[in-house]
């Protein structure tokens, strides 16, 4: 009973860091590396094409990481308070919406996650990660009785899935990655731009400067969108660090001999 408790709470506690704000966050280790990349000086952007630009959910993604390490300033008094962006409020939803339901239910008929009973749980949780007064993402996250989660999170407007965390069990494998992540897009109602290109696994849009990537880290598999430029410079820190650890090993295993 007691190691049922600690393997509950211990689910619990990587559940809320893991899934607390959208992006490409898998592992609570990579968390302060990728704060970091995201709060570095952004590179220009490069130019969104016209038509990419009046499609409302293209430009939401696209602000959010823009506005998301920004600063909200009141003054009272001259004094100046700071809060680092999104501001979170939990909800009070203590069991799966069906707006959770509806557009997990998606997810698996487009082919992305098996079939998912989501009426065995431990726990439900909503967060509302308000961004600006017009931007707004709700997480959600769901705790089976097997100790398998799923976390989403969901754009409010369009009420469409912008971000899936879920462990590899959940991973729909009897369907092409290329087929999968143009079913996402297809699902986001991005499937009108017509130069998404599927390269290194990735399905990119110049147009609308955009990837849909579906990564793989262990046990855990996230699918999500994010602006070109955010996921290669996530790319790039990756495979520096993952060169430093190399070295690190290379040297302790020479020390060793």
């Amino acid at each position: 009973m007691i190691k049922k408790i600690l393997l509950f709470l211990i689910v619990i506690i990587i559940i809320v860091f893991s899934f607390a704000m959208p992006g490409l966050f898998l592992h609570i280790e990579d968390l302060s590396r990728e704060n970091e990349i995201f709060t570095r000086p952004k590179k220009e952007t490069k130019k969104i094409d016209v038509q990419a630009e009046k499609i409302y959910l293209v430009m939401f993604i696209h602000n959010i990481y823009q506005i998301k390490d920004e600063k909200v300033y009141y003054g009272d008094n001259k004094k100046i308070a700071t809060y680092v962006l999104p501001m979170a409020e939990s909800r009070n939803a203590t069991t799966p919406t069906e707006e959770f339901k509806n557009e997990v239910s998606k997810l698996i008929s487009n082919e992305i996650i098996n079939e998912i009973n989501l009426d065995e749980y431990l726990q439900y949780m909503e967060v509302e990660n308000i961004f600006s007064p017009e931007y707004t993402v709700i997480t959600c996250n769901i705790i089976k009785e097997n100790a398998e989660w799923l976390g989403i999170s969901i754009e409010e407007k369009t009420g469409k899935i912008i971000n899936a965390d879920f462990p590899k069990s959940f991973l729909k494998t009897d369907i092409e990655i290329e087929k999968q992540l143009r079913n996402y897009a297809k699902y986001l109602d991005l499937d009108i731009i017509d130069d998404w290109k599927f390269e290194s696994n990735i399905l990119k849009s110049e147009k609308a400067q955009l990837s849909i990537v579906l990564v793989q880290k262990g046990e855990s598999c996230m699918i999500t969108i994010a602006p070109i430029e955010t996921y290669e410079a996530y790319v790039k820190e990756d495979e520096v660090i993952k060169r430093e650890y190399e070295i690190v090993e290379s040297e302790n295993k020479n020390i060793k001999k």
